[in-house]
């Protein structure tokens, strides 16, 4: 196994996640680091507990409120693990998982938000260069401006024509085709500077007998992150073919007043 000098901030219930390392360990590669976050989020009730009962205690009500409840149903199972069965690739996104497998160092950080001090002061005291962001939303400032520490992020969309939420959704509807594109953020909405982008053909992807309210959740859940996963590689691969370091890739810059 290759190790790779790449922090995943990852999620334990992210399939993006799961899907990175997953193809990251098929193909010989092993993380120095993986940051595994619990965000328990900032509403009202959320700011109540944590204020009552501390973070560790709130999170394990949280896992415990999780664990009683049924987060998805038997038949939405039964159709992710046919769909996930189709992928070239094998992905589990559905059994137990353990980080553990594809990292030497795994730390666990119970946070609010991303814009939690916890999470900032981990990823200085660990001295990370760089990051994979592997969900959804916007980084904050108090990461972006963490000195020597790049994050790349891999969209659904070829930018600056694709920008923003459904990525995947819009690609297919206004090019006719799924696109994907690798950059490092910045502050805006997947305007940062460019590293590389892969666009496919229309694959078949989902069972033509799926509910039909289902069929994008799976797209979602299943295609989209093993497509994301391909582009890191292709990412990889130019640091090795070009000797390059994965903090110091040469990029294209964009315009962030084009695209929409």
């Amino acid at each position: 196994m290759k190790l790779l000098d790449l922090t995943i901030l990852a999620d334990q219930n992210s399939p993006c996640s799961r899907a990175y390392l997953q193809i990251l360990a098929h193909a010989g590669y092993r993380q120095k680091k993986v940051i595994l976050l619990d965000i328990l989020g900032e509403s009202k009730k959320v700011a109540m507990i944590t204020k009552l009962i501390g973070l560790k205690a709130a999170s394990l009500l949280k896992k415990y409120h999780q664990s009683r409840s049924v987060q998805y149903p038997k038949e939405w199972l039964n159709w992710a693990k046919r769909v996930q069965n189709t992928l070239p690739i094998p992905i589990d996104y559905l059994g137990p998982f353990k980080f553990e497998d594809y990292a030497d160092k795994v730390l666990k950080l119970t946070i609010l938000s991303l814009d939690d001090k916890r999470l900032s002061d981990l990823i200085k005291q660990e001295n990370c260069k760089t990051l994979l962001y592997t969900d959804e939303g916007r980084v904050t400032r108090n990461i972006l401006d963490i000195e020597g520490t790049k994050i790349i992020h891999i969209h659904p969309g070829i930018v600056p024509d694709v920008k923003g939420s459904d990525g995947v959704l819009w690609s297919i509807l206004l090019r006719k085709k799924l696109g994907y594109t690798g950059f490092y953020m910045n502050e805006g909405i997947d305007t940062g500077d460019i590293l590389t982008q892969l666009e496919y053909d229309i694959p078949n992807l989902t069972p033509a007998n799926v509910p039909k309210d289902w069929v994008y959740p799976l797209v979602l859940s299943i295609w989209d992150p093993y497509f994301r996963a391909q582009l890191l590689l292709k990412i990889i691969s130019i640091t090795e073919k070009e000797n390059l370091d994965i903090s110091s890739l040469p990029t294209k810059k964009q315009n962030p007043n084009e695209g929409r």
